[in-house]
């Protein structure tokens, strides 16, 4: 009987060995892992670990009958976690959670762990163990993470989804966009702000599907605001997913683009637009043709696939590609300058095109030009048909006098031949009235006014007028005034066409003068009196010879008259 006793007592005594020894290399394993510190029922440091000492940078003897309490700040120890702590633990009960501690450096550590009172063999408290974690790493990064997600929350707008695309919640951000209260939207589905005239059904489909996949989706998103409000979003779909890599849920980061996509969508309404109306190259700052429109094709009788790739010279005049003005041209536009006029270029065939044109610089994000864009019209037809305009007025103004003057008759312009006519100089004649050139009764009358209404409402005067130049010299002139009309139709100058018929007049008035006057030498002669002779003073030339010739007459009327009276 007393060896079975001994045999079960050394069993025991065995099996409770090795539950000692599994406890004591389990305490050295949770010694390694955890900070670990032995309090009296009261709070005060009995052991500490070396994992403890440095997390908070002390020496053992540094913390050592000291108070749990001298080693957490003044604001701690009133929280409602630490009041009543001691009392807590040393009535034995447990307490567990998040702890700050004072390192020896002043700086806030967080532990993760619990405070757990040991009995004695008659069941009293006689001292307390925690064992803890530092999670002051984990809690830097939780509130770094914390703080990013609030800081995107201020500005972006957030909306967090379950896998099915129900709405669990939605900030303010978010909100304020869509114009929906959270009532009336949390617990709804996200294609609540799906447009019901776009068939994009299977587009949502697809999205809901790679994210439940746990794939990231980014882009411009078109969706209905409240009252069917149009709202464009630059937005990021995000899955969470669990401890095991599963999607438990999608949150949204989104930014109202709206404002932005109708200023885009205008912009590039109005660049077809133009791409419609006007030739359009795009080069890149080498000079090498990146592509050009129909239009820009057409007008020099390219296709695409002859000019884009090529440099712009395949399309320039020779000599003026290898020109310095050109090489300062290009200087500029790659430097960020722009470029304006009318330019020729060669088309297929060799003919020369005429383009009235723009250089463009087009920007980077960094303000850094990356291309040249050319917006061209063709003005062939119309450059040739002003160069014939300006042949022919540049020949008027080599045989006629031209003079402009604004609706009122103030002189704005004169060319040479006019001033040479009047005998003044332009600077004598330009800011000055027309009325410079009239009699003084004239240039008073109702006449002379309602010539210039006539004028001034764009009809026009043809005829020959009477002019004064310098010194009193009396000019008269064969003139055309012909009003100038704006491109609305409306006249804004006029300008007059005259040619010198002084001489013509002159001539004229004396052959009329000398035929009254040989009427007057006939009439005299016919009632009897062969007296008279037309006066030869003045006249020249055949109206001279005219007058002469009649006298002649006269005189031989007369001897022959006297010789029948004799005989």
């Amino acid at each position: 009987m007393n060896l079975m006793s001994g045999l079960f007592n050394n069993k025991k005594a065995k099996a409770l060995q090795d539950e000692v020894a599994e406890f004591h290399a389990l305490k050295l394993e949770i010694d390694k892992a955890r900070c670990v510190v032995e309090y009296t029922p009261s709070g005060e440091f009995l052991t500490v670990n070396q994992n403890w000492l440095t997390a908070l940078g002390y020496q053992a003897s540094e913390m050592i009958g000291r108070h749990h309490f001298d080693f957490i700040t003044q604001e701690e120890r009133v929280t409602s976690q630490m009041q009543g702590l001691w009392d807590k633990l040393s009535a034995g009960s447990n307490d567990t959670g998040q702890y700050r501690f004072v390192a020896k450096d002043g700086q806030i550590h967080w532990f993760q762990g619990y405070f757990s009172p040991i009995p004695n063999a008659k069941g009293q408290i006689y001292k307390v163990t925690s064992y803890m974690t530092d999670i002051t790493k984990d809690k830097q990064k939780a509130a770094d993470f914390e703080g990013q997600i609030s800081a995107i929350s201020k500005s972006q707008a957030v909306v967090e989804f379950s896998m099915d695309g129900k709405i669990l919640n939605a900030n303010q951000n978010f909100l304020d966009i869509v114009g929906y209260s959270a009532n009336e939207v949390v617990g709804k589905f996200s294609s609540m702000f799906n447009d019901p005239n776009t068939n994009n059904a299977g587009e949502a489909a697809d999205l809901w599907q790679k994210l439940s996949r746990g794939e990231y989706q980014s882009g411009q998103f078109k969706h209905l605001g409240k009252g069917g409000k149009e709202i464009w979003m630059q937005a990021s779909y995000n899955p969470i997913v669990d401890i095991y890599g599963k999607p438990v849920s999608v949150v949204k980061y989104a930014t109202d683009i709206t404002q932005q996509k109708t200023r885009d969508n205008d912009y590039l309404c109005q660049i077809e637009a133009i791409k419609k109306a006007q030739g359009v190259i795009s080069l890149g700052l080498d000079g090498t043709i990146l592509e050009a429109n129909s239009i820009y094709l057409n007008m020099l009788g390219y296709a695409e696939g002859e000019l884009v790739g090529k440099h712009v010279s395949i399309v320039l005049d020779p000599s003026y590609a290898k020109s310095e003005s050109y090489s300062s041209l290009w200087q500029k536009l790659v430097s960020g300058g722009t470029d304006a006029g009318q330019y020729k270029r060669i088309a297929k065939n060799g003919k020369e095109v005429w383009i009235q044109a723009s250089y463009n610089p087009i920007y980077d994000l960094n303000g850094k030009p990356v291309k040249i864009v050319n917006y061209t019209i063709d003005i062939t037809e119309q450059r040739m048909r002003a160069l014939d305009h300006a042949g022919q007025i540049a020949a008027i103004n080599k045989i006629q006098g031209v003079v402009e003057f604004d609706l009122i008759g103030k002189i704005l312009a004169v060319n040479d031949n006019f001033a040479a006519v009047t005998g003044y100089s332009q600077t004598e004649i330009v800011g000055n009235h027309h009325s410079m050139f009239v009699e003084p009764s004239y240039r008073n009358s109702q006449e002379y006014k309602a010539f210039w209404d006539r004028l001034g409402r764009g009809e026009a005067e043809v005829g020959q007028y009477k002019r004064i130049g310098k010194g009193g010299k009396e000019i008269w002139l064969q003139a055309s005034y012909n009003a100038i009309l704006d491109m609305n139709g409306k006249p804004f100058k006029v300008v007059k066409y005259a040619t010198d018929i002084t001489e013509q007049h002159n001539a004229a008035a004396a052959l009329e003068n000398a035929v009254v006057e040989t009427q007057t030498i006939i009439e005299s002669a016919k009632a009897g009196d062969l007296s008279s002779r037309v006066p030869l003073e003045g006249k020249t030339g055949a109206i001279a010879a005219l007058c002469d010739g009649v006298n002649a007459l006269m005189d031989k009327m007369t001897e022959v008259i006297i010789q029948v009276k004799e005989a």
